[in-house]
């Protein structure tokens, strides 16, 4: 049985609010069908869908992605984009929907990654020297 400690309660807190946002993002990154009742046809513009949907698409990538380094920070503003009432994504503009999601996608572009070469410590400071031949 697994030791549930408050670091893997928050840790799978995390995960789930990643995996949340990111399905939110793809279903915002579809364009819908319009709603025939009362009320507004569209929730998110086809438009807006069609200009930030590579963005979207990005962005529900990268929440996918375990590596990636999101704060909570982060998190709050794209959850707020998303599905917050004065979003500039549920507005009939395209630009300013992109422009915000593309901001977004800035933010949240670090990866957990790191380059790491093991080299014997000789190998580390014996560097060939360059001989310079003064030409004569």
């Amino acid at each position: 049985m697994r030791r549930v400690t408050p670091k893997t309660v928050r840790q799978h807190a995390d995960r789930k609010r990643r995996r949340r946002l990111a399905a939110m993002a793809e279903r915002a990154a579809a364009p819908e069908r319009p709603f025939l009742g009362h009320g507004p046809r569209y929730l998110i513009h086809p438009s807006v869908s069609v200009a930030c949907g590579p963005v979207l698409s990005e962005i529900a990538r990268d929440l996918r992605d375990e590596a990636v380094l999101i704060d909570s920070e982060a998190l709050d503003r794209l959850a707020t984009f998303l599905s917050g009432p004065d979003s500039r994504l549920f507005e009939p503009s395209p630009d300013a929907a992109l422009d915000e999601a593309v901001r977004l996608a800035h933010i949240q572009c670090r990866r957990n990654t790191a380059a790491r070469i093991d080299l014997p410590e000789v190998e580390m400071t014996n560097v060939p020297m360059l001989e310079l031949h003064p030409s004569a």
